[in-house]
């Protein structure tokens, strides 16, 4: 019998058409999924849609490794 596996998943660009669906999908599926984003006007889709989105310019090492660590 196979177990089923659920994972964190960071997803950059999350505001995107594609990363929004990847976002409801992964979800959908019970995984962790946390949207990074440039800035808050992106993430309103998601912050509506309940996911607690992280505000970062992945271009920024400070900012990447802080929306890529939990705590």
């Amino acid at each position: 019998v196979w177990g089923v596996i659920f994972v964190k998943i960071a997803i950059v660009g999350a505001n995107g058409q594609v990363g929004k669906e990847l976002c409801l999908l992964f979800r959908q599926n019970g995984h962790d999924i946390i949207p990074i984003v440039r800035n808050k006007l992106g993430a309103s889709f998601l912050i509506h849609q309940n996911f607690d989105c992280r505000i970062a310019d992945i271009g920024e090492k400070d900012q990447a490794k802080k929306a890529l660590t939990d705590g």
